[in-house]
Order: structure tokens, then C-alpha cells, then sequence
């Protein structure tokens, strides 16, 4: 189905601009590249200081443990323990990718690494993917994410945890992957 193992990642965050912003905690679940089936996990909160810049979607949307995020490993050994869990020669996906790897962009950065250089720079939009396929299937609207696990029969969500969001976006994509057959390099 893919050429290399899917690579899906969630970074949970303190609000949408990388630049100002930091990442909060880390999911990412690796997929067989023939099966879908999941082969490794891992999750982990990211310390920061106490105080950090916050939007107030993102207090709506995570439940932040601050308790966690104050006894969390550094930036630093969380990326190296990620890179090290997987690899590099992997499709990275997200749901929004744009959005998760800007942040993985920050994360890999506080080890040296550059995206693009140890990752490949194209990565699997999977919101584009499923919007596409829902087109197909006759909706016109942009769904949120929520919307989205429910219509394929999944369990809503209380606040967002990234490695559970990894899990959904994984379970979204098998049942839609039949809409797209893609061939073998």
C-alpha cells in the first residue's frame, strides 16, 4: 500500500502559532505500510516552564496537567527518545500536517535535526485525504475532526491526548484507505 511504514503523529500544543507557542505532549503511532496494522506507539508530555504562552482554545480543547507537564522530560530527550522509538525512514502523517510539523519542526531542532533533511519534507495530509473521500461520498461541508471519527462509528472524544488521536486518525485512515488505491514504487 505505502512504500515506507506510516508514520502518525498528534503534537498537543499551547496554541497555533510555532513561533510563539510550544509543544505540550507527543503521540505518534507507526502503521505497517501493507497492513495498516500498528506496530509501535509512544507518548509523552514535554516539560516547559510554569509559565507559558496559552490561547484559550487550546485550554478548551486539552486538558492540560501542568503537574505533568512540570515533571515531563525536557524538549530535548523527548525528540531523542521519538526519533529513536522510530526512525527517520518513515511517511510521516498527521491530521493536520502543516500544523504538526511545524511543531515537530521546533522539536527536532532542540536535537539539531532539520525536517526535511532526516525526515522526507513530504508528509500525508490525512484531513485532506478523508475530506476528499467524504466528497466523494456526496458532503459538501468541511468537517471538524470530531464530526469526522463520529460519522465512521467512533468513540466521541473528552479533551484531546495525542497518542488517542493518533489511534482515531489511524482507525479513520484503514477505513478509508480502500477509496484510494495507491500504487507500489
Amino acid at each position: 500500500m505505502f512504500p515506507k511504514d506510516l508514520l502518525i503523529i498528534d503534537i498537543e500544543t499551547s496554541g497555533s502559532d510555532p513561533y510563539v507557542h510550544v509543544p505540550l505532549q507527543i503521540g505518534a503511532v507507526l502503521l505497517d505500510r501493507e497492513t495498516l496494522v500498528e506496530k509501535k506507539s509512544f507518548v509523552s508530555h514535554i516539560h516547559q516552564d510554569e509559565h507559558f504562552p496559552i490561547e484559550q482554545w487550546a485550554l478548551k480543547k486539552i486538558q492540560i496537567d501542568y503537574n505533568a507537564i512540570a515533571q515531563a522530560p525536557r524538549m530535548e530527550d523527548v525528540t531523542e527518545k521519538f526519533v529513536a522509538t522510530f526512525g527517520t525512514d518513515v511517511i510521516v502523517a498527521a491530521w493536520v500536517v502543516a500544523f504538526d510539523v511545524a511543531f515537530l519542526s521546533q522539536l527536532l531542532k532542540s536535537i539539531g535535526y532539520q525536517w526535511g533533511r532526516e525526515y522526507n519534507h513530504h508528509a500525508l495530509d490525512l484531513f485532506t485525504l478523508t475530506w476528499a473521500h467524504l466528497m466523494q461520498k456526496g458532503w459538501n461541508n468541511i468537517p471538524d475532526s470530531e464530526t469526522v471519527f463520529q460519522h465512521f462509528g467512533l468513540p466521541p472524544r473528552g479533551f484531546h491526548d495525542a497518542l488517542e488521536d493518533c489511534r482515531l486518525e489511524a482507525e479513520v485512515l484503514r477505513r478509508i484507505s480502500g477509496g484510494f488505491p495507491i500504487p507500489n514504487s
